[in-house]
């Protein structure tokens, strides 16, 4: 990759223009096989081996595939995994969530490609982990035939709007309990049923009739992050010398506006810190959150984001998958997920997306514009010290 002083970041750039756009598939199928095709393309002349694996989902007639690409061999030591997704919600472009990772992993590749001859890496594009096409097909195409949403995915009236708020807080609030995805659904519609109108009761209902099946704490491998979890379960017997997996989503907006991140209570507690204001809460910095045994990926980080002078804020988390499904779901919201809950190390870097700072996350403005470069440069220089630390690489 050209050094010059703009390079990584137009690349970057072009990597996510080319990228974002609806990939979604109910709303965009053709999307997600476009993404598809211009990862594949990208890492045709970089990297020693590429797959496409296929999977599938019980009720839905078309294929999903997941990208596996190699750079190096186990010669070179043990593997370290590199992932994010590549697929959307049903109406956003996703330049963020999660162009942005895919931006990421693509430029690593083109640095790392160079040193296929001294690394292990496995670079891994997953799909559908934003939803499940079948319960994504009640949402959009039941909430539209009722009245509730438009064709836009906007609620019809005022009054939806506010039923399904005090859904999306009753859920909050009965995710943090120790049962399945499903009971937690229930759970949060049994306490609003009275206080919400006949149609969003009835809607709710036809949701609850499929996701009450779903039994992981989360949903994951069911309700979401469906491609990582069937790469997981297919790969997991190669993984027993495995460095881990470094997980971006998403990872290129920034704000220098005071309190433009918000920093919950329950987050604060033993977080480290670098370069960052808590009292102005700048939504400057990245966020890396550390599985159990996850230590050589997370200080490797570090050490390169201060390097670059990337401000970060470090969670060590201590729990086990389904500790912390109870303790803090929070700290669960992507791929990294389906290898936590296998106790394969994993780092996960992420803005928070719209959970604390990146509020068009979701939503048809996460758009290009919207992004920092030098933010987001900084980001993946950080990766690049690490993975060169890991490897023993000299810069």
């Amino acid at each position: 990759m050209m050094r010059g002083k703009y390079a990584m970041k137009n690349k970057l750039y072009e990597h996510v223009l080319n990228i974002q756009g609806v990939k979604h598939p109910i709303t965009n199928y053709d999307g997600l096989t476009r993404a598809r095709d211009y990862i594949l393309a990208q890492l045709d002349n970089l990297c020693d081996e590429v797959n496409c694996e296929e999977f599938t989902i019980d009720g839905f007639d078309k294929p999903f595939y997941n990208i596996d690409a190699r750079i190096g061999t186990d010669e070179h030591g043990p593997v370290l995994l590199l992932g994010s997704h590549y697929d959307t919600v049903y109406n956003s472009p996703g330049a963020n969530d999660n162009g942005s990772a895919v931006a990421a992993l693509l430029c690593l590749a083109e640095i790392f490609a160079k040193h296929r001859g001294k690394v292990n890496l496995r670079l891994l594009f997953f799909s559908l982990e934003e939803g499940n096409p079948v319960f994504d097909d009640i949402l959009i195409n039941t909430s539209q035939t009722m009245g509730v949403k438009d064709s836009k995915g906007f609620y019809t009236t005022l009054a939806y709007q506010n039923d399904s708020r005090l859904f999306q807080e009753a859920f909050a609030n009965a995710r943090k309990k120790a049962v399945s995805f499903g009971e937690k659904f229930k759970t949060a519609y049994e306490s609003v049923k009275e206080q919400i109108s006949p149609q969003m009761r009835r809607f709710y209902e036809v949701c609850l009739s499929e996701c009450i099946k779903y039994k992981d704490p989360m949903g994951y491998g069911e309700r979401a992050l469906n491609g990582s979890s069937r790469w997981v379960e297919r790969h997991r017997d190669e993984l027993t010398e495995c460095l881990g997996i470094i997980n971006f989503d998403p990872v290129a907006y920034a704000s220098s506006r005071p309190h433009s991140h918000p920093m919950p209570p329950e987050m604060m507690s033993g977080v480290e810190t670098f370069n960052i204001d808590m009292e102005k809460e700048s939504g400057n910095f990245i966020v890396a959150i550390g599985s159990p045994g996850s230590n050589l990926l997370s200080q490797s980080y570090l050490h390169g984001a201060k390097k670059v002078e990337l401000p970060y804020a470090f969670v060590n988390a201590p729990f086990n998958y389904e500790e912390t499904a109870y303790a803090a779901p929070y700290l669960l919201l992507s791929d990294h997920a389906a290898f936590w809950k296998q106790g394969i190390p994993a780092l996960f870097l992420t803005d928070t997306g719209g959970e604390m700072r990146y509020f068009f996350e979701h939503t048809p403005a996460d758009t290009i514009d919207k992004l920092d470069f030098d933010f987001f440069e900084k980001v993946v220089l950080s990766a690049e010290f690490a993975i060169s630390q890991l490897f023993g690489l000299e810069r």
